[in-house]
């Protein structure tokens, strides 16, 4: 089998880990990048200025890792080309641009992968077949903390979020939201927010977010997730009660710890355990941060276009957690609760996917 040829469009941070994947996935070829600041590519793979250029050295599929300004021309040309597109998110900060692109892959019939690399992670994955299995029961109610001091400024990040609007939102809880989505198998049916930007941040809008969320089948989540923290120690926390125990994630990319319930010790323990039901690991993670994740993006991304696997999340995905993050602004603006359901109805997305 011979490699699936692939054109990276943007050499940015993101742009680096997809060059390194690319290049050290034997099923993979990087044949040319696309690049509007003059760079040097090596002899692995042949510079173009523009995504036409590329496209006409017919490679089987386009990574987009570019800012979300600039996604829709570089997607809308790729997939008139007939070619598959993996996207990095969001897919645009406008939804009906973002809806535009999710109507031409249909129309097209083209794939459009949405670069949410989260759920590749070997801890998501076995998060959620710990809910499918039902091992311990159906979810209750859970809490998922990300709190972070992130500087933009930094030459190691990228630099665009530091201007743009909702940026936590937009550029991070985006991951967090469709993880749960992805994980919990389930959608939010309402939700409740603030958002606010501290003093003390270097970006020009809001860096925080807390949301309460309302799922399907009763199972409720607080979220807090914030950019501008009082420290850098980084704080990463996700629980989920189940009917018959707990499942806990304390590291981005490491393992999950469960435990189940001891009835007896409900009504015999002390008041205030702190000793019993000890979680233990699960054995899914630690995982490599962006790279072990990329790598099997990637590799999902080589089965859509080889074998015409249906993309996680496709872009008709990505609509119903674009209408999250709607949600979330429309009520944190408003300070009300909204029916992230309805407004997806009103909308006409399908919440089939």
């Amino acid at each position: 089998m011979k490699p699936t040829r692939i054109v990276l469009v943007g050499l940015g941070v993101r742009g680096d880990h997809w060059r390194a994947a690319i290049g050290q996935n034997p099923i993979t070829d990087l044949v040319g990048v696309v690049e509007v600041k003059p760079v040097a590519v090596g002899d692995d793979a042949q510079l173009f200025y523009s995504v036409e250029r590329a496209l006409k050295a017919r490679p089987d599929g386009v990574i987009i890792a570019t800012p979300p300004e600039t996604h829709l021309p570089l997607v809308e040309a790729s997939l008139n080309a007939g070619v598959p597109v993996l996207c990095e998110k969001p897919l645009s900060q406008s939804f009906e641009e973002a809806r535009f692109m999710a109507e031409l892959a249909d129309r097209t019939s083209t794939p459009l992968l949405v670069g949410m690399n989260f759920r590749f992670v070997s801890s998501s994955q076995g998060l959620r077949r710990l809910i499918e299995s039902r091992t311990f029961g159906e979810p209750m109610f859970g809490g998922f903390t990300y709190i972070r001091n992130r500087d933009g400024r930094r030459a190691d990040l990228n630099d665009y979020p530091l201007t743009m609007a909702d940026p936590m939102l937009i550029d991070q809880s985006i991951h967090h939201l469709d993880l749960m989505r992805f994980v919990y198998g389930r959608e939010v049916e309402s939700v409740s927010a603030v958002m606010w930007n501290p003093p003390a941040s270097v970006y020009s809008s809001n860096s925080c977010v807390a949301a309460l969320l309302n799922f399907e089948g009763g199972l409720v989540l607080n979220y807090l997730g914030t950019w501008t923290s009082g420290t850098n120690r980084f704080d990463f926390r996700w629980r989920t009660d189940m009917e018959q125990g707990v499942l806990i994630q304390a590291e981005q990319f490491g393992d999950v710890f469960a435990a189940r319930r001891n009835a007896e010790h409900a009504l015999k323990g002390p008041l205030f355990d702190t000793a019993t039901e000890e979680p233990s690991p699960m054995g899914f993670g630690p995982s490599r941060p962006f790279v072990d994740d990329t790598a099997e993006l990637l590799t999902h991304f080589v089965t859509v276009i080889e074998d015409q696997q249906p993309p996680s999340p496709g872009a008709s995905d990505h609509l119903l957690t674009l209408n999250l993050l709607e949600a979330i602004k429309e009520a944190a603006d408003k300070r009300c609760t909204v029916d992230v359901m309805e407004r997806a109805r009103r909308l006409g997305i399908s919440l089939q996917h």
